[in-house]
């Protein structure tokens, strides 16, 4: 099912969408547009933030197989904002993990150069 919704006369794809098991499809477009967007900011510490993420590999209790990722619970006490739901119910937005992992990797790039400078 997908739902729209209409506000300031603009119809946009809805969040009404759950699934439970595999979705595939050929690609998956996540809406970016800097007009759409304000109050933004760079992650900071962003390389901080990843070493306190741990990644998993896990069996799914309703015997779906098995799968990896993170755990909503972890990602929640670092970056708070890309986790959605209650305990029990919980849901990550992946896309805020690139971002989190592009940030970090230009603090390393930037560790990199300084090193490169002192030898």
């Amino acid at each position: 099912m997908v739902a729209s919704a209409e506000s300031d006369g603009e119809k946009r794809p809805g969040n009404d969408l759950s699934v439970l098991g595999t979705v595939n499809a050929n690609d998956f477009n996540s809406t970016s547009d800097a007009t759409r967007k304000e109050n933004v900011a760079e992650i900071d510490d962003a390389l901080a933030k990843v070493l306190d993420l741990r990644g998993v590999t896990f069996d799914w209790k309703n015997g779906e197989g098995s799968s990896a990722g993170v755990l909503a619970q972890e990602v929640e006490k670092v970056l708070t904002e890309i986790v959605k739901g209650d305990e029990g119910n919980m849901s990550v937005q992946y896309n805020g993990i690139i971002a989190l992992l592009v940030q970090a990797v230009k603090e390393l790039s930037a560790e990199v150069e300084e090193l490169k400078k002192k030898s």
